[in-house]
């Protein structure tokens, strides 16, 4: 029913209140929390003191700190709600729910149980006994094997101790040495017996004594390799690739759209500058910079109608709450522009999709704006 004393405008967001909080509801019932969240929110938007709109956004919503916030806005709105009560009553109860749980869940306080015991253990094998009648069967092996050397190089050793020696004595001096008496005996013949006895004598002759002849390493040889004369023609230039520059995105308004008088006011965001004009016909009255919405919630793209304005609004998300939002201006369904006290960072994107303003340009703006004013999104 319409609220009694109020305009027709007033009327109709009301109308439209109600409507959204039996969608809520229907939504709720489908076990749709997002969606119910959804339309409890558009019915507080149009709506700020309805009751069930607040009813309804503690019940959509999962976290109990958020439901206790909007049951006291609905106990604000009326102070004898028996639901609005018995709901702050369940959002505590989850709130001391989800604190013990997590008590009781911290790491430092969980033991892991034990690994229950094989049914069947097999005995384990010592196989150090084995390595060690390894490891001493070795030792003798090595053992055996050094003796077994020991007691066979007197043998090997002088034969070939002499054989070493007689080869250097032959590579180092070129004397000739003696040669010892050769006896020779015939055999037995019929003949009588002759024996020969033939002595050589050794001569002493100078040994030669070989002297170190340095032999000198081949050298590099230079050869004559001949050089052009020089030219008096300088080289080519060496091509560079040319860098295009990159064209640059300049700030203005967007064309003014076909719904908008010569001399009516609108609103222009520029997306890509990241800049909102506030125009009247095709002249700028003023500019100031803002901050869009992020990858993925984007701020929509469109021409579109302020259809409702708020000096102060709350504003909840899905992982977010706001309270105290200044001068709100909603031109499609959840987008808006607005005053913006939680950052500094404006001609970035940041937003959940709605323009954030600084303060100050939102407050004027929110004065020189009206509803039904045109607002024109674009890249």
């Amino acid at each position: 029913m319409p609220l009694p004393d109020s305009d027709p405008a007033d009327n109709a967001y009301y109308l439209q209140a109600l409507q959204a909080v039996q969608q809520a509801r229907q939504a709720l019932q489908r076990g749709d929390r997002i969606q119910a969240r959804r339309y409890a929110a558009l019915a507080a938007r149009l709506a700020p003191q309805l009751e069930d709109a607040w009813l309804l956004l503690a019940a959509a919503t999962a976290q109990p700190r958020a439901s206790l916030v909007y049951l006291n806005r609905a106990l604000e709105i009326n102070p004898a709600s028996r639901r609005a009560r018995a709901g702050v009553h369940w959002a505590v109860q989850r709130l001391r729910r989800e604190s013990a749980q997590a008590v009781r869940l911290t790491p430092a306080q969980v033991a892991r149980p034990a690994p229950a015991p094989p049914l069947f253990e097999r005995p384990r094998r010592r196989r150090w006994p084995l390595s060690l009648s390894w490891l001493v069967a070795l030792i003798l092996l090595c053992l055996t094997s050094y003796l077994a050397f020991q007691a066979w190089s007197p043998v090997i050793a002088p034969p070939l101790e002499d054989a070493r020696q007689t080869a250097i004595a032959r590579l180092v001096s070129s004397t000739p040495t003696a040669s010892p008496t050769i006896t020779s005996t015939p055999t037995a013949s019929p003949t009588p017996t002759a024996t020969f006895t033939l002595t050589n004598t050794p001569t002493p002759t100078p040994t030669h004594t070989p002297t170190f002849t340095a032999t000198p390493l081949p050298t590099d040889t230079p050869t004559f390799t001949p050089t052009p004369p020089p030219s008096n023609t300088p080289p080519p230039p060496t091509p560079r690739p040319t860098k295009r520059p990159k064209p640059q995105k300049t700030s203005g308004p967007g064309p003014r759209p076909p719904q908008v008088g010569a001399d009516e006011r609108w609103i222009d965001v520029d997306l890509s500058s990241q800049t909102t004009f506030a125009m009247q016909g095709d002249q700028i009255v003023n500019s100031f910079i803002v901050s869009t919405g992020v990858w993925p919630t984007v701020t929509v793209t469109g021409v579109f109608r302020i259809y409702v304005k708020y000096r102060t609004a709350d504003m909840s998300g899905a992982d977010y709450y706001l309270s105290g939002v200044p001068y709100v201006m909603y031109f499609y369904q959840g987008y808006g522009l607005h005053g913006t006290y939680w950052h500094n960072n404006f001609g970035h994107p940041m937003s959940h999709g709605c323009v954030n303003l600084r303060p100050a340009d939102a407050g004027w703006l929110f004065e020189w704006a009206s509803v039904g004013t045109v607002v024109s999104v674009h890249q």
